[in-house]
């Protein structure tokens, strides 16, 4: 049985308590600086500190100094594996610090291939999606993809990027079903209220909303049906319906239509969108149409692209 040293000991017993108690365990970051005597131990430690003290805590800029001191360890190999890990690990809390002229410095210290950068890239990921700022992941998540396929099959990163990838994807998952469920109650309760509106407009307004979350939530069949109940309404009030609302009822048809797989349908009522998109003629009304066809035309045409080559 090999026996752990001093270090390893209180490393492990660290990062047990930063499950539950990440702040106490940050503050004994410097106990273990104290107890550590080798280059792995300077690694290991530098990869604990900007974990917990960037995707747990969000302490950017205590992370990157404490990270930093280990850059002066008397057990560090000048030039060696983990000296140029611990840049990467200040490139990676200096853009979620969102610094990005000191995050390309450590970059140019730290990285050394394409394998290093896309460590980096999911890392990075990492710490931005345990932040709650998901979104700032995203290009980073990209970038990683076209690096991974730069790297060999058998290159350790690619396992690494992708249990980071995985994790990422769980919690985005879970994010989507209550986002998906939040938007069905919410809109629920507002067709519930203007269903029987007075004003035909509140209907319309309602059913649209109510068809847009069937949409999000990959329902099109009970999409059509609001879809439908809007059209009716517009035919009741002929005379007074403009434009902008016929647009976004053709709008709806036609994504709704392309979750179905109605390619031929979706066309038409796109080509119906666009008709009645070139009459708006109050500005800010016919800018808004503008860009939802645009919108609507890129993922039109991503369908198509998709059927075609299935086909």
């Amino acid at each position: 049985m090999v026996m752990q040293t001093p270090f390893e000991r209180l490393l492990g017993e660290v990062a047990a308590q930063a499950q539950k108690e990440p702040l106490a365990a940050f503050a004994r970051l410097q106990e273990c600086y104290n107890k550590s005597l080798t280059d792995l131990d300077v690694r290991r430690l530098g990869a604990l500190a900007a974990n917990l003290g960037g995707a747990s805590l969000g302490r950017f800029d205590d992370a990157i100094t404490f990270v930093e001191t280990l850059l002066d360890h008397p057990a560090l190999e000048a030039g060696g594996d983990t000296e140029h890990s611990l840049w990467r690990a200040i490139a990676c809390l200096q853009r979620c610090a969102k610094r990005d002229v000191q995050a390309n410095e450590a970059m140019e210290k730290g990285v050394r291939n394409a394998s290093e950068a896309a460590r980096v890239e999911s890392l990075t990921a990492q710490m931005l999606a345990a932040r709650g700022r998901p979104g700032e992941a995203i290009p980073m998540l990209e970038r990683g993809c076209e690096l991974a396929g730069e790297l060999a099959p058998d290159d350790d990163t690619q396992e690494q990027m992708a249990q980071i990838a995985f994790a990422i994807a769980a919690m985005a998952e879970h994010n989507l079903r209550t986002a998906q469920k939040l938007l069905t109650a919410a809109t629920s309760l507002a067709y519930a209220t203007q269903q029987q509106s007075p004003n035909w407009r509140n209907q319309h307004k309602v059913a649209y909303h109510r068809a847009n979350a069937h949409i999000l939530c990959g329902e099109p069949r009970e999409a059509l049906i609001h879809v439908q109940a809007m059209m009716s309404l517009e035919d009741e009030h002929e005379d007074d319906v403009g434009d902008i609302e016929r647009f976004y009822t053709a709008v709806l048809a036609c994504r709704a239509q392309l979750l179905r797989g109605q390619i031929r349908v979706a066309s038409g009522a796109f080509e119906a969108a666009s008709d009645f998109a070139r009459r708006i003629e109050v500005d800010n009304e016919r800018k808004l149409a503008e860009r939802a066809l645009k919108d609507l035309r890129a993922h039109l045409d991503r369908y198509q692209r998709t059927t075609t080559s299935a086909g």
